[in-house]
């Protein structure tokens, strides 16, 4: 990991903390909606919206502060088949969700989705997956489908512990090969 991407996931912790409105850090309504056509951010600022902040009016993102909000986010299972079963799922495929991606896209800020599949328990799911070139090629073609359904752009992938590298490392090859050139692959583990 190069310096660089931890200060990213660093700062990605603390933008969580912010989108969410803790510790006095996030900016006020009025203020968050203030119209903004371009980021005058100089780096990019990698902030995670948790799919159970959808549901609660009084989250507010001000898109001045990130360049990136990333949906956190849509679990994996063992087949590559992105999880369709919980509220998670629904977050991601709600009208609130939509009108937020709306708004970042007018205010130049990226939405990502980020996929998780974690291993600190027995971590089958994650080896299962990685292991398996046909699972590892279903979540590329999901998780592309489902971005360009959406109107996102692009994808974070939080795999925690990662449980095979070299096939991880494939899965990332496959993504970039496969999605669209402009669209961002971020990944945290």
């Amino acid at each position: 990991m190069c310096k660089h991407q931890s200060l990213r996931w660093r700062l990605g912790s603390l933008a969580c903390a912010a989108m969410i409105g803790l510790g006095g850090i996030a900016a006020s309504p009025s203020a968050a909606r203030a119209t903004q056509t371009e980021s005058s951010l100089r780096r990019e600022v990698f902030g995670y919206l948790p799919y159970w902040e959808l549901s609660d009016d009084s989250t507010v993102i001000d898109f001045r502060t990130y360049s990136t909000i990333a949906y956190f986010s849509v679990g994996v299972k063992a087949t590559g088949a992105l999880d369709r079963t919980n509220n998670s799922w629904s977050g991601w495929r709600s009208s609130r969700l939509d009108r937020i991606i709306a708004e970042a896209h007018r205010k130049g800020a990226k939405v990502v989705l980020t996929v998780t599949a974690m291993a600190w328990g027995s971590g089958s799911v994650q080896q299962n997956l990685l292991g398996d070139p046909t699972a590892r090629q279903r979540l590329i073609e999901e998780t592309i489908a489902e971005v360009q359904l959406n109107d996102a752009d692009g994808i974070s992938l939080d795999f925690e512990p990662i449980t095979d590298d070299a096939n991880f490392v494939e899965l990332l090859r496959g993504f970039r090969a496969q999605m669209p050139a402009e669209w961002s692959l971020d990944r945290k583990s």
